[in-house]
């Protein structure tokens, strides 16, 4: 296999890989999806996220946790089938 097969063999998993974290995404509820983009793509601390939803910090650091955990069980659930 020359590097250029690896290459296209690399993308195409990556892309599936992208598929199905975008899929189990957006099986969270939409609080838990917003708190999840405000956090990991928008870069907002828990406390900015707070005072922007109006809602405690323990409350989002409890819906982050929540989410990656639902997240880590579908994704695994998906890998082993």
């Amino acid at each position: 296999m020359d590097e250029m097969q690896s290459n296209l063999i690399i993308k195409q998993v990556s892309a599936r890989n992208f598929e199905l974290l975008h899929q189990t995404l957006l099986s969270l509820s939409d609080l838990k999806k917003l708190i999840i983009q405000l956090n990991f793509y928008d870069e907002l601390s828990i406390c900015q996220i707070s005072r922007a939803l109006k809602i405690s910090r323990r409350k989002v650091d409890e819906l982050i946790r929540t989410a990656l955990i639902e997240l880590r069980k579908k994704l695994q659930n998906i890998e082993q089938c």
